[in-house]
């Protein structure tokens, strides 16, 4: 019976859950981080710049890539490692 769940599209979704569910999650919280960064930055987009900002901006402020926008990708990759190694698959 296991096997013939495993042979439905369904099923091979639920089989390598364990992996696609912790990316999408580390993909979803590097987002939300990323855009609580740039909202409660000074001037979005400016002040701090983001790494998606056009270089005028980057040599005002003297850097080319702030901690704040590191630390939102440091939490995605947090968050799936987290659930990668704790095995969060999805129950059939």
């Amino acid at each position: 019976m296991g096997e013939l769940c495993l042979s439905t599209p369904g099923g091979r979704t639920v089989k390598y859950s364990n992996i696609w569910l912790p990316a999408l999650c580390g993909i979803l919280s590097s987002y939300f981080t990323w855009i609580m960064v740039y909202l409660d930055s000074n001037v979005p987009g400016i002040q701090p710049p983001t790494p998606l900002s056009p270089k005028k901006y980057k040599e005002q402020s003297g850097h080319t890539f702030h901690l704040s926008y590191i630390f939102a990708i440091v939490v995605g990759l947090f968050v799936f490692f987290y659930m990668y190694f704790r095995g969060v698959p999805v129950q059939y």
